[in-house]
């Protein structure tokens, strides 16, 4: 066997080569021939301190698999501005307590009447009218404002009015401040009495009644006689129907006929008032009234002589 090539060094031979190798390390030794022998290790430059570990950074080339970013995409918000809606335009008109007379001419002779309408539940109803007594007719005075109740229905007392024309006006306010458009009314406040007038020419059988203004409750039933014959025949208050009157003054009938625009009645006495003598004709007022319910101012008194 080849000594050489079995050769194994010793831990001995190991130890030499070191101590050699330090005692060499002040001297200037050769450059080796590439290949030959060992280098010690304290000819070698260490670094101070060796970082543990070196994070590479991450890249495709490093990872096994590539991550995209995540991205958040925010759907679209759609913000809508609160929509308050305009309450509902209430109806306004004279309570029907307070709307005398005819029901549907808005007139009345109630000087602090009732209005009424419809609105919403639970809205307030402001209302002002024109006229009120004590300030210029076309001044717009506040009423109290009025709740709607569950029903819908509300109704509110005016001030004492003037005479004459009146416009009220009513807008509901809801709970978000937002207002209704205006409703309007109009009606007329009417106090004056009707007044009459009695007439009769000599010698006819015709008597003319005229009144200021159309009235109802004018009937046969409502004109009283009193009177004194030529004869001397006398007799007080009887109604022109009566019996003893065409027995007093021959036989005859009587009749009424109402003008179309309802001013002037013409009675027909037949012969009550031609016998010559001295009559007294009264108009009675009782239930004798206008188309908003005022009374007859007056009892109409014609005294005639007939000859």
């Amino acid at each position: 066997m080849n000594r050489a090539s079995s050769f194994t060094p010793r831990a001995a031979d190991w130890l030499v080569a070191l101590v050699q190798g330090r005692a060499e390390s002040g001297r200037r030794r050769p450059r080796r021939p590439a290949g030959a022998g060992f280098e010690s290790l304290e000819t070698r430059a260490v670094p101070a301190a060796l970082p543990l570990a070196v994070a590479a950074p991450a890249t495709a080339a490093t990872s096994r698999e590539a991550v995209a970013p995540l991205a958040f995409v925010a759907a679209p918000v759609t913000v809508r501005a609160a929509v308050v809606a305009v309450p509902a335009t209430p109806t306004v008109g004279l309570a029907v307590e307070s709307n005398s007379g005819s029901k549907a001419d808005a007139r009345t002779n109630v000087v602090a009447p009732f209005v009424a309408g419809r609105a919403t539940p639970g809205t307030v109803v402001n209302v002002t009218v024109t006229g009120v007594a004590g300030f210029p007719a076309a001044t717009a005075r506040a009423v109290t404002p009025v709740r709607v109740p569950a029903s819908g229905l509300w109704s509110v007392r005016l001030p004492t009015l003037a005479a004459g024309d009146h416009v009220v006006t009513a807008r509901v306010v809801a709970a978000s401040g937002k207002q209704s458009a205006a409703a309007t009314a109009s009606f007329v406040v009417d106090t004056t009495r009707p007044a009459a007038t009695l007439s009769f020419v000599p010698n006819t059988d015709t008597v003319t009644l005229r009144v200021s203004k159309p009235v109802a409750g004018v009937a046969l039933q409502s004109f009283r006689i009193s009177g004194t014959t030529a004869d001397g025949v006398q007799f007080t208050d009887l109604p022109l129907t009566d019996s003893r009157i065409a027995q007093t003054t021959g036989v005859g009938s009587v009749s009424l006929a109402r003008s179309a625009d309802g001013l002037t009645y013409t009675l027909k006495t037949q012969f009550a008032l031609a016998t010559p003598g001295t009559y007294t004709l009264r108009l009675l007022p009782a239930g004798i009234v206008d188309d908003v319910g005022n009374p007859l101012a007056a009892e109409a008194r014609l005294t005639v002589n007939v000859v």
